[in-house]
């Protein structure tokens, strides 16, 4: 149901290896995934991951999947450039900003429950932003949430689900699901079946 694949995971080097108190893998991630700074969301980290938090690392970590990793792996591996995302929670934040920053570094995402409440929804900002100067988005994008998260969760991806249909963009080919009686932490593995079986289905002919 989808083709042989490639799977890179990326982790910040040293990251295991650190055995102070707290969590290092929590603290690098709200980092690296978020696309601005929030200063409330650093405060409640701090609290939870028991360390020092920084937040709106997002641009930075765009840049090395862009011009650090990406090379890399396509030049070393049995790559095709036809990539690509899937990303949960704040993973799926940072592809819906991928999508509307650079849109032609993956052809294809998955983002699973998206914390697209981020810094008061900020993701509707740079769509915004986006559609100003694009007609097109040639994107094959699956949303989703479980049945059980919180309204800020739904809510916002159904808002970001509206936008787009009411965007009309050239080439973007969009599903979105809600899996009844799954949580946040149940989700990801049938959401991620899911969304990878349609993001690479053929479409559907008239």
């Amino acid at each position: 149901m989808v083709p042989d694949a490639l799977i890179v995971g990326i982790v910040r080097s040293g990251v295991e290896e650190d055995t102070r108190e707290g969590s290092a893998v929590g603290a690098e991630r709200a980092f690296d995934l978020t696309p601005t700074r929030n200063v409330d969301e650093e405060r409640r980290y701090r609290g939870e991951y028991k360390r020092d938090v920084r937040t709106g690392g997002g641009a930075a970590f765009l840049r090395v999947l862009i011009e650090e990793l990406i090379p890399d792996i396509e030049a070393r591996y049995r790559a095709n450039g036809d990539r690509t995302l899937v990303g949960y929670s704040m993973g799926g934040l940072f592809g819906a900003y991928v999508l509307f920053q650079s849109p032609e570094t993956f052809k294809r995402m998955v983002l699973v429950s998206p914390s697209l409440w981020w810094d008061g929804g900020v993701i509707a900002k740079h769509e915004q932003t986006y559609a100003e100067k694009h007609k097109d988005l040639r994107v094959r994008l699956f949303m989703s949430d479980g049945e059980r998260e919180t309204n800020s969760m739904i809510g916002t991806m159904r808002q970001l689900e509206d936008r787009l249909a009411s965007r009309r963009y050239e080439g973007l080919r969009l599903d979105t699901r809600i899996f009844e009686s799954e949580s946040h932490l149940s989700t990801f593995p049938v959401a991620v079946t899911r969304g990878l079986t349609t993001v690479f289905a053929e479409p559907s002919k008239p």
